[in-house]
């Protein structure tokens, strides 16, 4: 009992730390965030070194728990496979949230092409890196432990839920997506059982998203 409510606590610890840290380097730059002024260089600079720290300490204190050990996960020969359907079902994903959209009426990706108040190093460096490692290590690694430790199947159906429910999907389209995502994660750490593989698969999934949205910016 001691070890649920130690790796619960810490669950919730890692996401609100990381999300508190977040806005906590973002201080700094918070008038011209709240103006939507341009950045200036040194500030992308000090974004992507505040965040990068960030997310340092984040990977010492999993490697030092036993949580991540990259060197061993990208020297599998199933790795690349695995990632490889994670990318293939981001694409696939992507079209049936985008059908089930289109019959609600509601997109469940809306895309702009106006940048105005858009700052590329905070979506970026917080989307494609720190998300994926915090979530990943949370919903897939330290509560799949303990929720039902004898039962993967039943502990990654139940974070599986957390996880979807914790990105407040708004439409049909964006339940779809959130709910695909999460199936596809957890059969990647239920066969692969190494969280290292999710975080890459996720970081695919974010980045699919975050170049469809600056691609409809910037063409």
């Amino acid at each position: 009992m001691k070890l649920i409510l130690k790796r619960i606590l810490e669950s919730f610890v890692l996401i609100a730390i990381s999300a508190a840290l977040w806005q906590f380097i973002l201080f700094p730059v918070a008038d011209t965030v709240n103006t939507k002024s341009p950045m200036s260089l040194l500030q992308n600079i000090y974004i992507i070194f505040g965040i990068g720290v960030l997310i340092f300490l984040i990977n010492w204190y999993s490697k030092k728990q036993g949580y991540l050990n990259w060197r061993i996960a990208l020297s599998d020969s199933s790795t690349k496979k695995w990632i490889l359907f994670g990318l293939v079902s981001t694409v696939l994903l992507h079209f049936l949230s985008t059908f089930v959209g289109y019959i609600e009426g509601m997109p469940y990706l809306v895309l702009s092409n106006d940048s105005h108040g858009y700052y590329m190093s905070i979506d970026l460096m917080t989307t494609l890196l720190l998300a994926p490692l915090a979530e990943e290590l949370v919903f897939r690694k330290i509560l799949t432990e303990v929720i039902f430790p004898k039962n993967l199947k039943i502990s990654l159906l139940i974070t599986g839920i957390l996880f979807t429910a914790f990105h407040f999907p708004m439409s049909a389209g964006e339940w779809v997506n959130q709910i695909g995502a999460a199936i596809v994660l957890s059969i990647i750490y239920y066969k692969t059982r190494k969280v290292e593989v999710g975080i890459i698969v996720h970081f695919i999934m974010n980045l699919f998203i975050a170049s469809l949205m600056l691609w409809a910016m910037y063409k």
